[in-house]
């Protein structure tokens, strides 16, 4: 069977569609909630689902604050998650917070990036996948969900995790990438050698601490450094390679 093919402008036009709805999260402000767009973005969400022929459905996990639960598959089986958000930041000192312009192929407005872009391409892949096959009764299922409130308090993925559906394993449609993760990686394992264990270069500079070891203490911190670069990049040239087929574009 072939790999389904994405529709790049399925996805481009639901991009910005979604950047033209507002859906600035209201940061705990009562006030703040009645202008609270989510349920406008998630309706149009929920239409352009159930457009698709899948099962989908609006759960409220809390007043005004609604989610999209989508899945594909029936039957036991293994569940992968696909978890992107629906509110935004504030657009304090933006003119055009909401122009969804395309500049020189760049889509401009609140969210394009965190994270209506990665949305809209979710959902255009998920399309994709349905259009490819019928639904599968048993092995591997797709969940869709579209969370509220990520900004905040967490509302939406707190309701997943107490209420379900659970996964087995999870994507989180963030523009971040992997530079931070590994960033962030290096940090809890220096920190975890430091505390926990007797081993490591954590537990040689905290040993060289007690010590007055400074030579010791400035030469793990290179060697911290050295690797934190050296990852970094390796990361850079592995999103190059992956990403190669963006180029020109």
């Amino acid at each position: 069977m072939a790999d389904p093919e994405v529709d790049a402008n399925l996805a481009l036009d639901l991009a910005r569609r979604l950047v033209q709805t507002p859906s600035v999260n209201p940061l705990g402000d009562p006030l703040r909630l009645e202008s609270c767009n989510e349920g406008a973005v998630a309706g149009l969400l929920l239409a352009e689902i159930l457009r698709m022929g899948v099962p989908a459905r609006r759960v409220l996990v809390a007043r005004r604050r609604p989610m999209v639960l989508a899945e594909w598959g029936q039957g036991p089986g293994p569940t992968l998650m696909i978890n992107s958000h629906l509110d935004t930041v504030g657009v304090e000192g933006m003119p055009e917070p909401f122009s969804g312009e395309d500049r020189d192929g760049s889509l401009f407005g609140r969210g394009s990036a965190d994270t209506k872009g990665g949305v809209a391409a979710a959902v255009a892949a998920f399309a994709a996948v349905v259009r490819s096959r019928p639904q599968p009764t048993r092995g591997p299922k797709v969940l869709r969900a579209l969370v509220p409130d990520e900004e905040h308090a967490g509302l939406g993925s707190q309701y997943l995790r107490d209420h379900g559906p659970h996964a087995n394993a999870a994507v989180v449609v963030e523009p971040t990438g992997l530079r931070l993760g590994i960033g962030l990686a290096w940090v809890l394992v220096i920190v975890a050698e430091m505390m926990a264990v007797k081993s490591g270069l954590g537990f040689v500079m905290w040993d060289a601490y007690y010590f007055l070891r400074l030579d010791i203490i400035i030469a793990a911190m290179l060697s911290v450094g050295a690797l934190g670069f050296l990852s970094d990049l390796a990361i850079q040239l592995v999103g190059r390679w992956v990403m190669r087929w963006s180029r020109g574009l």
